[in-house]
C-alpha cells in the first residue's frame, strides 16, 4: 500500500488517498519541507486514531469551546481528562492549565492556554494563531509546528530530542522564555521577543533558513549550543542582548548585525561576510581577508585580542573600550566615534581616517595611515614605523603628555592647521610637505632629529621647534617659529625666518641669505651667533646673541617697539635704524659700512659699551638720538653725517678721530676732536653745542667757499656755543667763483 497526499489543512478537511490515483479535479505538484512536516502531523492525526481503535486504547479529545479548566472532563468531546496517549485539538475557548498534563500529540489554534501548570507534549504539536501562556514541554522527540500568528507567555521547554519548526512570526511576550535543548528550526518569520525581560536560552541547536530579522525585539537571547545561519544570500538581524557562550556558525547570507553581542564563545563569520555590532567581545572573533567587522553606533567593550585581517568599518559615533588590544592586518575605515584600546597597524595593514575621531589608547603603525579626517588623543602615544599620510582634518594632541613618535615617513599634502595642542613631535625619520600651496600650522612641541623636508606651499609655522637634525626649506618659502635651534637650517635667498612671539633659543651658527623677520617680542638666547647676508627685519624683542650684517646683508630696525641687544652687533653692510622704537645695546657695535639712523634712540646701554664707526652713520634726526651713560664711548673712525638743520643731542663720551660732516647743530655732553670737522654738504653751517671744545693738533677744519652770498650757501660756517681750544690744521677749498671778501 502506497500513501499519496495532495493538498493539506490542518484541520483535516482535505483527504488522503491510499492508493496512486488522484479524483478528478486534483493536480499533484512538489512538496516543500514544510508541507511534508505538515502532512506528518496530520496524518499522525489521522492515522494514530484508527490505531487506537485497534487496540491501543488512545483517544482524540476536542476542547468543547468557552472557558473552562484542563481537569474537567465535561470540557473534552472524549468525555474524560486526556491522558499520555491521547490526542488533544484545541480549536476555540480558553483552557486553563490547574493539574500538570501529559498528551501526545496536540492541535492548537485561535485559542488561549493558560494557568501555571506544566503541559508536556510527546509526539506533536501544531500550533497555528494562538496564545500560550502556560508552561510547555516539549519531550522526546516531539515535533512542533509555529505557523500563524502566535504568542507565547510563559516558558517553553524543548526537550533533547525535540524539533521546533517556525514556520511564521512567533513573538514571545512578558513572562515568556524559552529554554532549547533540542533543534529550533527558524524557516521564515520572526521570533520577536517583546519585552526587555524575556529569555531564550539555547542549549541545542537554532538554525535560522533565511534573511532579514530572525530575532527582533528586545529580552536577551543566550546561546549555549550552536546558533547557525544555513540558508539565505542575504543580512540577518539580531536586536536582543545575544550572548554567545557556545558556537555561533555565520555560513550563509551577507551581514549579521547586532544590536549587541556579547562574545564569549566561538563566532564564525561566513567568508564575505560582514559583522555588524555594538556590544561586548569577551572571546576572539576571526575577521579573515574578505570578512568585515562593522562596529555600529553605540558602545563596544572589546576584552580580547581583535584582529582584523579583513575589513574594519566604523562608520558612525560611539565608544570603544575594554582590556583587549586591536591589531588590523587588512584595512581599517574609521570614520566616527572614540576608542580607548591600544591599535596596531600591521605591515600589510592601512589605517583611513575620514571623518571626527578621538583616541584614548596608543596607536603604532606598522603600515599605512591615510588621515583626511580629524584625529585628537590625550596623554599616549601615536608610534609611526610606516607611512603617515595626511590629506586633510587636524592632529589634536590634546595633553602636553601626548606624544607623536615618527619613526618613518610622515606626508603631509594639505594646507591650514595640521597638528594642534600641547603635547610633543618626534621626528626621527622624514616628515615632508608634499602638496598645498599656503600655509602650514604645527601648535605641539616638534623636535627635528631626523628631516624636514618643506617641499610645498608657502609658510610653515612652528609655536615651538627644537631643530637637530636636517631641515630644507622650500624656495620662497617662510619658516615662523619659537623654539630651540641645535642644528643649522639653510636659509637661502628667497626664503624667509620669522621669530614669532615668544622665546628662541640658538645654539648653532645661523646663517641668513634670505630676510629674517622679528615681528613681535620675546628673547633670543643661547650659543649661536647670527649672520646676515640677506636682510634683517626687526620691530621687537631682545637678542642675547653676537649679530653679523654680512657685505650684503641689511638691517632694518622699524616700528614703536624696542629692541635690545646683549651682546655685539657687527656691521659689513647697512644698518637702517628708523620708527620711534629705541635701539639698546649693552655689547659694542662696530660699522664697517653704512650706518643710516632717522629715528629712535640709539641707547649704548652699559658703560662699556662702545661704537665705532668705521663706515659711514648718517644721521637724519634731531632730538635725543644716542643715548647711555658718559662712560659709554662713540668713536668716530669713519665719517659722520648730519643732514637735519635742528639739535640732535648725544650723551655718551664722541670721540672723532674720523670726519664729521653736515649742518644743524650737534649737542655733546662730552667730545674729544682728534679728527676733521666739514661743515655743510657743500656748503653749511654746522655747530658744535660743547662747553669747552678742544680742538687737538690733530685736528683738520675743511672749510668750502662756493661764492659770496654769505654762510650756508656761499661757504661752509663751524659754529661753536661755548668756548674753543683751536688747534691742528685749516683748509679752505674754493668751489666757486668767489670775489674777495671776508668770510666769516
Amino acid at each position: 500500500m502506497k500513501l499519496l497526499i495532495t493538498q493539506f489543512n490542518p484541520f483535516f478537511s482535505n483527504p488522503f488517498f491510499l492508493n496512486n490515483t488522484l479524483p478528478a479535479g486534483y493536480l499533484s505538484r512538489p512538496l516543500g519541507r514544510q508541507e511534508i512536516r505538515r502532512y506528518f502531523i496530520s496524518l499522525a492525526t489521522m492515522v494514530l486514531p484508527l490505531l487506537w481503535g485497534a487496540g491501543l486504547q488512545a483517544a482524540s479529545c476536542t476542547w468543547l469551546g468557552g472557558t473552562g479548566n484542563w481537569s474537567d472532563a465535561s470540557k473534552w468531546s472524549c468525555g474524560v481528562v486526556p491522558g499520555p496517549g491521547d490526542e488533544v485539538i484545541i480549536s476555540s475557548g480558553t483552557v486553563t492549565m490547574d493539574v500538570p498534563a501529559t498528551v501526545v500529540q496536540l492541535v492548537f489554534a485561535g485559542v488561549e492556554l493558560t494557568g501555571s501548570n506544566t503541559l508536556t507534549v510527546s509526539g506533536a504539536v501544531s500550533w497555528n494563531n494562538g496564545n500560550i501562556n502556560a508552561p510547555l514541554h516539549l519531550s522526546g522527540t516531539c515535533i512542533m509546528d509555529i505557523d500563524g500568528g502566535n504568542n507565547l507567555g510563559n516558558v517553553l521547554n524543548i526537550g533533547a530530542g525535540a524539533v521546533v519548526n517556525q514556520l511564521a512570526p512567533f513573538s514571545i511576550q512578558s513572562g515568556g522564555g524559552v529554554v532549547n535543548d533540542g533543534s529550533y528550526v527558524q524557516d521564515s518569520g520572526n521570533l520577536q521577543m517583546n519585552n526587555n525581560s524575556v529569555t531564550f536560552d539555547n542549549n541545542g541547536t537554532f538554525e535560522v533558513h533565511h534573511d532579514g530579522t530572525a530575532l527582533g525585539g528586545g529580552g536577551t537571547f543566550t546561546n549555549n549550543g550552536v546558533f547557525e545561519k544555513v540558508a539565505g544570500v542575504g543580512d540577518m538581524l539580531i536586536t536582543p542582548v545575544f550572548i554567545n557562550n557556545g558556537t555561533f556558525n555565520h555560513t550563509s547570507g551577507n551581514v549579521v548585525r547586532f544590536y549587541w553581542l556579547t562574545q564569549n564563545g566561538t563566532f564564525n563569520l561566513n567568508a564575505g561576510g560582514t559583522l555588524r555590532l555594538t556590544g561586548r567581545l569577551n572571546a576572539p572573533i576571526a575577521f579573515p581577508a574578505g570578512t568585515t567587522l562593522q562596529w555600529d553606533n553605540g558602545s563596544l567593550e572589546n576584552n580580547t585580542a581583535l584582529v582584523i585581517d579583513g575589513t574594519f568599518e566604523i562608520p558612525s559615533g560611539g565608544t570603544m573600550s575594554g582590556t583587549g588590544d586591536i591589531t588590523i592586518n587588512g584595512t581599517m575605515n574609521w570614520a566616527s566615534n572614540t576608542i580607548n584600546q591600544q591599535i596596531t597597524i600591521g605591515n600589510s595593514g592601512e589605517m583611513n581616517i575620514t571623518g571626527s575621531t578621538s583616541l584614548g589608547a596608543d596607536l603604532i603603525n606598522n603600515g599605512i595611515v591615510n588621515q583626511g579626517g580629524s584625529l585628537s588623543y590625550g596623554a599616549h602615544t601615536i608610534t609611526n614605523n610606516g607611512t603617515y599620510n595626511k590629506t586633510g582634518g587636524n592632529l589634536q594632541l590634546n595633553s602636553s603628555s601626548a606624544v607623536f613618535d615618527n619613526n618613518g615617513t610622515f606626508n603631509a599634502s594639505h594646507d591650514g592647521t595640521l597638528m594642534n595642542g600641547s603635547g610633543t613631535f618626534n621626528n626621527n625619520g622624514v616628515f615632508e610637505k608634499v602638496a598645498g600651496v599656503g600655509d602650514m600650522l604645527i601648535t605641539p612641541v616638534f623636535i627635528n632629529n631626523g628631516t624636514f623636508n618643506h617641499t610645498s606651499g608657502n609658510v610653515v609655522t612652528f609655536y615651538w621647534l627644537t631643530q637637530n637634525g636636517t631641515f630644507n626649506l622650500n624656495a620662497g618659502g617662510t619658516l615662523r617659529l619659537t623654539g630651540r635651534l641645535n642644528a643649522p637650517i639653510a636659509f637661502p635667498a628667497g626664503t624667509t625666518l620669522q621669530w614669532d612671539n615668544g622665546n628662541l633659543e640658538n645654539n648653532t651658527a645661523l646663517v641668513i641669505d634670505g630676510t629674517f623677520e622679528i615681528p613681535s617680542g620675546g628673547t633670543m638666547s643661547g650659543t649661536g651667533d647670527i649672520t646676515i647676508n640677506g636682510t634683517m627685519n626687526w620691530a621687537s624683542n631682545t637678542i642675547n646673541q653676537q649679530i653679523t650684517i654680512g657685505n650684503s646683508g641689511e638691517l632694518n630696525m622699524t616700528g614703536p617697539f624696542e629692541k635690545k641687544l646683549n651682546s655685539d652687533l657687527l656691521n659689513d653692510g647697512t644698518v637702517n635704524h628708523s620708527g620711534s622704537g629705541n635701539f639698546f645695546c649693552s655689547g659694542s657695535i662696530t660699522n664697517n659700512n653704512v650706518y643710516n639712523k632717522t629715528g629712535g634712540i640709539l641707547q649704548l646701554n652699559s658703560s662699556s659699551t662702545v661704537f665705532d664707526n668705521n663706515g659711514t652713520f648718517n644721521l637724519s634726526q634731531d632730538g635725543s638720538v644716542i643715548g647711555g651713560p658718559l662712560s659709554a664711548v662713540f668713536n668716530n673712525d669713519g665719517t659722520f653725517i648730519k643732514t637735519t638743520s635742528g639739535i640732535s643731542s648725544i650723551n655718551p663720551t664722541f670721540i672723532n678721530n674720523g670726519t664729521i660732516q653736515g649742518f644743524g647743530t650737534l649737542d655733546f655732553t662730552s667730545f674729544i676732536q682728534n679728527g676733521t670737522f666739514s661743515p655743510g654738504l657743500s656748503p653749511g653751517i654746522l655747530t658744535i653745542d660743547q662747553p669747552a671744545a678742544i680742538l687737538q693738533n690733530t685736528s683738520t677744519v675743511n672749510i668750502e667757499i662756493f661764492d659770496n652770498s654769505g654762510p650756508g650757501t656761499g661757504h661752509d660756517q663751524l659754529l661753536f656755543t661755548g668756548g674753543v681750544t683751536l688747534d691742528g690744521t685749516l683748509t679752505v677749498t674754493e668751489t666757486g667763483t668767489v670775489s674777495d671778501a671776508s668770510f666769516v
